[in-house]
């Protein structure tokens, strides 16, 4: 079976229904959620929307691949996890608008103090590399269920 960075690389469409269906599956959503918007036009690809968690959290994402070529996919990525409304993050995931290879590193923020780079010791091992919507969403579950994050 493929990965999800496999159904990337295979079909955009197809790892952002994977994403669905996982941000559909959340136990902590606290609405219903009707869908992401996805936009193509057969070589460029947005993903993004906001859901609506368990004590007012909430998270939004806003992913957009470019396919360069059949075998290239650059990325550009932000996912936000906050309380509804709160002027700082959660924690949030991106890359401020630098195309991201496939396999390239994004950063991490984590509440408005700090902006962690891949291999940051800080990170305790956690890679950045390769991220994305459903690695975000298992973390968004972690936190609800009072789990340890990876660099906490």
């Amino acid at each position: 079976m493929p990965s999800d960075r496999e159904k990337l690389l295979l079909s955009p469409a197809d790892y952002f229904r994977l994403a669905d269906a996982h941000l559909r599956s959340c136990r902590f959503r606290q609405t219903e959620f009707d869908g992401p918007q996805i936009v193509s036009d057969g070589r460029v690809y947005h993903f993004g929307g906001a859901i609506i968690l368990q004590n007012d959290y909430e998270l939004t994402f806003d992913e957009t691949c470019f396919c360069e070529s059949k075998f290239e996919l650059v990325r550009d990525i932000r996912y936000d996890f906050r309380l509804t409304g709160a002027t700082v993050e959660t924690f949030r995931f991106d890359n401020h608008g630098r195309l991201l290879a496939l396999n390239g590193a994004c950063h991490l923020h984590l509440g408005g103090q700090s902006e962690l780079e891949d291999g940051d010791s800080r990170l305790r091992g956690y890679s950045l590399v390769d991220m994305h919507l459903v690695e975000v969403v298992k973390l968004v579950c972690k936190f609800f269920r009072r789990e340890d994050l990876p660099w906490q």
